[in-house]
């Protein structure tokens, strides 16, 4: 008998891009916080039309029903990143938050990365030829993909490309 232990549920499914639309104008600048050359709304307050917003949460919502039941989600931040040429971002994690997404809007190939809670341990102990610590994961343009906020990712090297992410709070409802 084979089990897993501590999974990492990765969420992926196909959005309308054409249907996310922000209240205003994003305004982009340098992530700061990154060597890359990123450009991002991140810092600033974005909001999303009502329809956006309420189409976004209803992808979302089916996610998470796919493992998780009696439950709200709050969406508590959401932002564009493009990559210019030859442009990247550092290995990250997303804290004050349960859930995180990535949207591609317009990618050739998604170029996210994801490390394994567990890789010091398995570097550790000489057994990366046993245990994976980096995972890649394929997405292309109109697809989303939702994990864990705790879980580090980054992403390679990218050629101009677009994409929406964001952060939301998950609670059991009390019944």
């Amino acid at each position: 008998m084979l089990s897993n232990l501590f999974e990492i549920p990765i969420f992926q499914n196909n959005i309308d891009c054409s249907k996310l639309k922000f209240v205003e104008e994003e305004k982009f600048s340098p992530t700061n916080q990154w060597k890359s050359e990123t450009v991002s709304s991140f810092n600033h307050k974005n909001k999303l039309t009502k329809e956006s917003y309420d189409y976004l949460i209803s992808v979302l919502l089916k996610m998470l029903n796919e493992k998780y039941n009696n439950f709200e989600i709050s969406l508590i931040n959401v932002w564009t990143n493009k990559y210019i040429e030859k442009d990247y971002q550092e290995v990250h994690i997303h804290p004050n938050s349960t859930f995180s997404f990535v949207i591609y809007k317009r990618v050739d190939e998604s170029e996210t990365f994801f490390i394994a809670p567990y890789q010091e341990l398995v570097q550790a102990f000489n057994m990366c030829h046993v245990f994976k610590v980096e995972q890649e994961v394929e997405c292309r343009s109109n697809q989303i993909i939702m994990f864990p906020s705790f879980l580090r990712h980054g992403v390679k090297l990218s050629n101009n490309q677009e994409t929406i992410a964001g952060n939301l709070l998950f609670q059991y409802k009390v019944v």
